[in-house]
């Protein structure tokens, strides 16, 4: 279908969504590339376009291809546990990761972070958080602590230090409720903080 020269893509898209012409899905922006974090850090990753697709790079080196769907957004089935994912752009450097066979599951969203404030990773800490979440794997017993340890590791790798000690704060609060009464990850969670 063909737009008119005077009305833009997406404002096109959005007057055609009703009659879900596939040029239109075709057209939906994909995210842009780059490192995505929660609010506060807590969690990053880093997205690439690969073709078609949208490659995600988690915490620990784990990567997941999302192959584009009809309604513009990105999807993947993970294959251990069956349940399929989603993330679309909601605009203004910001994404939405989602599972869209469940409409109850509220979205995460993510904003891009802009190159300006991404620190040089220190690599001392990226390993150290791989290590954790190498045992949280191998430690079924302790999988939330060593998830918590890998956390706050990454986000020492990527973070400012006064950032990286309020979330280290928080996941050392979280492993308290757990009844921890001392820090599994003195490296990155200071045993000061139990």
């Amino acid at each position: 279908m063909k737009m008119f020269s005077f009305v833009g893509k997406a404002v096109g898209c959005a007057a055609l969504a009703l009659s879900m012409s596939t040029n239109c899905m075709a057209q939906a922006s994909a995210p842009a590339a780059g490192q995505y974090q929660m609010n506060g850090g807590a969690y990053t990753i880093t997205l690439e376009l690969s073709g078609a697709n949208l490659v995600v790079k988690e915490p620990a080196g784990r990567v997941s291809t999302y192959a584009p769907a009809a309604d513009g957004s990105y999807h993947y089935r993970n294959p251990n546990n069956g349940v399929l994912y989603g993330i679309r752009s909601v605009g203004n450097g910001v994404i939405e990761a989602f599972k869209p066979e469940n409409a109850n599951a509220a979205p995460t969203r993510l904003e891009k972070v802009s190159t300006a404030m991404l620190a040089e990773p220190d690599d001392k800490y990226a390993k150290l958080a791989d290590q954790y979440m190498e045992k949280a794997q191998n430690d079924a017993a302790n999988v939330q602590s060593w998830t918590a340890c890998a956390g706050v590791a990454m986000k020492r790798s990527v973070s400012p230090k006064s950032d990286a000690d309020k979330y280290a704060q928080e996941m050392a609060g979280m492993l308290k409720q757990m009844s921890a009464t001392s820090s599994p990850c003195p490296e990155v969670i200071p045993s000061s903080m139990f």
